[in-house]
């Protein structure tokens, strides 16, 4: 493995009710689930969460994966923007990369005006792997 990326669209909160999220957005999540459901790893969640992934290959670029997400959320762009105002918003891209370069993550304006417009944080997560 060289490098594998994909990204997601968050929300957090603790009265956040996934089916109320769903069903505003009219969107169908990757993920979600409510504050005291069973994590599959740590016990139970410390808050409700809806998550939507990128469906883009994990080859594509951390940009095209952000700009896929931002596509899903375009006919509800509105809606998400009012639930990044109410609830914890996030757009995160993960990196996976065996490369011994120092990987650079530059995202355009356009991006992170359009991550702003969803009141929404914009985070890298990066793991070196063997």
């Amino acid at each position: 493995m060289s490098e594998e990326t994909y990204a997601c669209y968050l929300l957090l909160g603790d009265d956040l009710d996934p089916d109320t999220v769903s069903e505003y957005l009219g969107l169908t999540p990757t993920r979600a689930w409510r504050k005291g459901d069973a994590s599959p790893d740590s016990g139970p969640q410390d808050v409700g969460g809806w998550l939507l992934g990128s469906d883009l290959p994990r080859d594509c670029s951390e940009e095209d994966h952000v700009l896929a997400l931002f596509q899903a959320l375009r006919p509800s762009w509105l809606a998400a923007a009012s639930l990044g105002a109410r609830y914890r918003a996030s757009l995160y891209v993960v990196v996976r990369t065996s490369s011994h370069a120092n990987p650079v993550f530059n995202f355009d304006r356009s991006t992170v005006r359009q991550a702003a417009e969803l009141n929404a944080e914009l985070g890298v997560d990066l793991y070196l792997v063997q």
